[in-house]
């Protein structure tokens, strides 16, 4: 399947009515958006870079328009910079959807990440997956590339992540060490 029929074929099953032609100009419409060129549409998985594919599913997912996206460690693979160009395009495309924002559950193991690209944030167990922290960012200051090392707020949430998880990790090794 090509990185085009991947985004048709969602569209299709999201949007049976759509015809042929409007689900190839919406997903090249999704495909413009997240920086992928035209000429990419005919290409197979094989073809594409780890960053050029996971812009696909991205075109893919805005491309349907669910009011809720699930988003589990989708730049766990990617190296350093192409992870930050596509942080940056998710935050980019969320913004640009002003009151018709979708709600994005976004799953990672990393803290900045879930710094730069939450508005909420969870922090499970590893036992038993029971919120151990949450956190809001409705009335204070959201962290950024620019402010994330430097306002004394952010780094203070940060190092009490950080140290949550190694605590909860520790917690849970003890008691895999006794059973």
């Amino acid at each position: 399947m090509t990185a085009g029929q991947n985004i048709t074929i969602a569209l299709e099953y999201a949007f049976p009515k759509m015809s042929k032609a409007e689900r190839k100009e919406l997903a090249l419409h999704w495909m413009n958006n997240v920086g992928m060129k035209a000429e990419l549409f005919d290409k197979l998985p094989g073809e594409l870079s780890g960053g050029q594919k996971q812009r696909c599913g991205i075109a893919r997912a805005f491309a349907i328009d669910p009011p809720i996206l699930l988003m589990d460690e989708p730049f766990g693979s990617l190296d350093a910079v192409t992870k930050v160009k596509l942080q940056d395009l998710v935050l980019k495309l969320w913004n640009q959807e002003g009151d018709k924002r979708k709600t994005i559950f976004f799953v990672t193991h990393g803290v900045d990440e879930a710094l730069l690209l939450a508005t909420d944030i969870f922090v499970l167990s590893q036992a038993s997956a029971n919120i151990m922290y949450s956190h809001s960012f409705k009335n204070e200051v959201h962290p950024n590339r620019n402010n994330m090392y430097t306002d004394p707020n952010i780094t203070a949430l940060r190092t009490h992540l950080i140290k949550l998880i190694f605590e909860d990790a520790q917690d849970r090794a003890a008691n895999d060490v006794s059973e």
